[in-house]
């Protein structure tokens, strides 16, 4: 399924959306690794993350906020996922995936409908 989302963000110019997305996929491999106990640094995975967020603080037009809460987001989904299936209730997991999505959205629109010095 996120493979479809990246494609047709990619053909569609939102570039934003493809950089959360590998983002979320880099945050939930870090807490599986983690919880396997297999080192994120060696598996690769914790360079490709630097990578990202070298390029997203030194390149112009790319977008911090996609990077940095695809990064959080995806770990929180993968700890919650984790820790729902190690009790044994995945649909807990899935069911409180789906409460976080509401308030990302939730929390997104706010922003952006707020105006002020503070707000990016």
């Amino acid at each position: 399924m996120k493979a479809v989302v990246v494609c047709v963000s990619v053909s569609h110019g939102n570039t934003a959306r493809v950089a959360t997305v590998i983002a979320d996929e880099l945050g939930a491999a870090v807490v599986e690794l983690r919880a396997r106990r297999i080192s994120v640094m060696e598996s690769g995975i914790g360079g490709l993350i630097v990578i990202n967020l070298i390029l997203s603080f030194t390149l112009a037009n790319i977008s911090v906020g996609a990077h940095i809460g695809g990064l959080i987001g995806g770990a929180l989904a993968g700890l919650v996922i984790r820790t729902a299936d190690e009790r044994g209730m995945p649909a807990v997991g899935i069911i409180a995936c789906a409460l976080m999505c509401v308030a990302s959205v939730a929390g997104a629109l706010a922003a952006a409908s707020a105006t002020g010095a503070g707000i990016a």
